[in-house]
């Protein structure tokens, strides 16, 4: 049975964007939360925390099949 996994974001720049440049990106978000306790602010920078995390499991995703096959 073959599985599809579906891109998070579609059409996000993220996915332009390198591993190593989306993994120094999450270090400055998280660094910019240590900075800010605004509830709205720290609830948009974790949601864009996590698009880069569903970005780079997508990447894993696909490696995965690619290595192992579906």
């Amino acid at each position: 049975m073959k599985q599809y996994i579906k891109k998070p974001l579609p059409d996000d720049r993220l996915h332009s964007q390198s591993d190593e440049a989306l993994k120094f990106l999450v270090k400055t978000y998280k660094d910019l939360l240590s900075k800010r306790d605004e509830p709205s602010y720290v609830k948009c920078v974790q949601d864009r925390i996590n698009d880069i995390y569903s970005v780079l499991g997508y990447r894993c995703a696909l490696d995965y099949i690619e290595k192992y096959g579906d």
